[in-house]
């Protein structure tokens, strides 16, 4: 087993990762009725997406407060390497839920735009209920976003930054979908775009959820891709390791290999060293103390396996 190194306090840490989750948790599931409610008055659809999507949130808060205490435990004679990639996992699945949320969200607008067009189908939408909706929703996920981040720096966690992403990305279409109500409300009927044949209030907020969507959905797709190779031990994080090396370029002799793995609350490093000469076990612990009080210093939290050898991780095998 491979004990923890950093200076992050685990008990203050849960508590306070902990009560930001529980925070996020309960203010999705008022947001999700708040939108279910301004959906039934406005007839909005893309208002229904919204609260399906803080539903999702809500449960999402669950999840991640268990995966949260789960991943912080000691490793044990089952776990020698702890169960930090849980972490990874999470935010694997998270962003994946993400993507398939707004996935579904620009399909049902693309048919939206497909019934108007073609077949002549409209709902009328009372823009000023969906534009109060949309811009409240966005001040108090805005404000849960900045929660997350400030908790962020007391306790950094992958679980907290998926958390905050997913909750800066719904607050982004909330405040768009909020002001664009807004605005066309105060369009006036008889123009080019609100006229008898063609009217964009009544496909607006499809429209904008098309465009919202391609604008957005790149972040957690490359999220998806980054944390799929942390969990099958591809290197993500080169410039973790490029920093390493710099820390340890006057402190070792020979840096045969570096291996780091971002976990969220914490970065796992495999690292192989070589010197000339024979060394003593104790002389070769002292070097490894040295580099991981070192590393812990720099980094902050960490779990460092030091391997003396000339031979790459690849090639041990």
């Amino acid at each position: 087993m491979y004990p923890i190194f950093g200076r992050c306090d685990d008990y203050a840490a849960q508590v306070s990762e902990s009560g930001a989750l529980r925070l996020g948790q309960w203010t999705m599931l008022l947001l999700a009725f708040l939108g279910f409610a301004a959906f039934y008055f406005s007839g909005a659809a893309a208002l229904s997406v919204d609260s399906a999507y803080s539903l999702i949130n809500f449960a999402s808060a669950i999840v991640a407060r268990k995966v949260m205490i789960a991943s912080r435990s000691k490793p044990d004679a089952t776990h020698p390497y702890g169960k930090g990639a849980l972490e990874n996992t999470y935010v694997l699945i998270r962003s994946s839920i993400i993507v398939g949320v707004i996935g579904l969200a620009f399909v049902g607008a693309v048919v939206s735009l497909i019934d108007y067009f073609v077949y002549g189908d409209t709902t009328e939408i009372h823009l000023g209920i969906a534009g109060g909706y949309g811009v409240i929703a966005a001040v108090i996920l805005l404000l849960l976003s900045l929660n997350y981040a400030r908790t962020e720096r007391i306790a950094p966690s992958g679980v907290l930054t998926a958390e905050r992403k997913a909750t800066h990305l719904d607050a982004i279409m909330s405040a768009a979908t909020g002001i664009t109500f807004i605005v066309i409300a105060f369009i006036p009927n008889g123009t080019v775009i609100t006229s008898e044949s063609f009217d964009i209030r009544e496909i607006a907020d499809s429209i904008l959820v098309i465009v919202l969507v391609l604008l957005l959905i790149s972040e957690p797709w490359r999220t998806i891709k980054a944390e799929f190779g942390r969990i099958t031990g591809e290197r993500q994080d080169r410039a973790i390791e490029a920093r390493i090396r710099d820390l340890l370029s006057d402190q070792v002799e020979s840096v045969t290999d570096i291996y780091a793995v971002n976990r969220g609350s914490l970065i796992e490093i495999d690292l192989r060293l070589s010197y000339s000469g024979a060394k003593s076990v104790s002389e070769l612990d002292a070097i490894r103390m040295s580099i991981v009080t070192l590393l812990a210093q720099e980094l902050g939290k960490i779990r460092v396996h030091v391997v003396f050898t000339n031979r790459e991780i690849s090639n041990m095998n």
